[in-house]
């Protein structure tokens, strides 16, 4: 349940136990009683409608205009520096820079040529050969050491290790690095956890991949979407999630309590994927 304390801006979070007992928030270590919660009569089906149809399509248009008039403004900035830096090149700096960049050929280095012993002078006993004459009578046979390659255990290590692989593979979706980095900022992915799976936003480009949707770790959903951020444990029983179907799409809300948050728009198979993902989990799905 949501307990507001009266101090602050601040909502905390605590199970029901908590009404009529002593709290202290978190962000202004005010100590208060918390207070019976008060039921929300009016949340229902209609009033899910309205939330979503308020001004929702025009805040994203807006956001997304604000986010492509910061992409362009950025390569407009990065041109202008890359002429004036032309621009304070002398011609000794550009001969410089060219030869640079031409190949140097590789000469290797000339070999010694080995000496050559007549064969007909060559002697087992003959002591002028130094180290090339073979120490016969210093070699035992006893101390020669034969080792033997297991073939068949070989091949064994090969397809365990190959097996250990795919395996990885499968539970550890390949992803572009800069994709993995954009995911670290906003789902905060601890060291015991992995991610498991990752599926975009239907609202973002294929450059902006890993800036908006919803990823699904060992442990937890998270989700974002401009401002709208968060996540929840798969074994969480009171989570449900609300699809809104429109057209080829669905828009998500999470309801946990009295509490609705926004979460992602998702396209049609996008959207099947993710049911399939939480079947075996606690979180419910509703869609309208």
């Amino acid at each position: 349940m949501n307990i507001d304390c009266p101090n602050c801006d601040n909502v905390l979070i605590g199970p029901p136990e908590v009404v009529g007992k002593k709290v202290k928030c978190t962000l202004c270590n005010h100590v208060f009683i918390a207070p019976e919660p008060v039921a929300d009569d009016n949340l229902n089906d209609d009033t899910f409608s309205s939330w979503l149809e308020e001004d929702y399509e025009q805040s994203v248009q807006q956001e997304i205009a604000a986010h492509e008039e910061h992409e362009r403004k950025l390569r407009e900035m990065k041109s202008y520096q890359k002429s004036q830096k032309e621009k304070q090149l002398t011609d000794k700096d550009r001969a410089e820079k060219s030869n640079r960049k031409r190949r140097i050929p590789f000469k290797k280095p000339p070999v010694a040529p080995k000496p050559e012993v007549a064969k007909d002078s060559l002697s087992l006993d003959d002591d002028s050969l130094g180290d090339y004459a073979p120490a016969l009578d210093d070699t035992n046979i006893d101390d020669i050491e034969i080792s033997f390659i297991d073939e068949e255990a070989e091949r064994k290590k090969r397809k365990e290790s190959r097996l250990r692989k795919k395996q990885a593979k499968q539970h550890n979706p390949t992803l572009p690095e800069q994709t993995l980095t954009q995911i670290n900022q906003w789902a905060g992915i601890q060291s015991d956890e992995g991610i498991q799976e990752y599926i975009p936003d239907a609202d973002i480009t294929h450059a902006e991949q890993g800036t908006a949707g919803i990823v699904l770790t060992s442990q937890r959903l998270c989700y974002r979407k401009y401002h709208h951020q968060g996540s929840v444990y798969l074994e969480d029983g009171e989570a449900m999630i609300q699809a809104k179907q429109e057209a080829d799409s669905y828009t998500l809300s999470l309801f946990k309590g009295p509490t609705r948050q926004r979460m992602v728009r998702l396209s049609g198979p996008a959207f099947d994927q993710l049911k399939a993902l939480l079947a075996p989990t606690k979180i419910k799905m509703k869609t309208k």
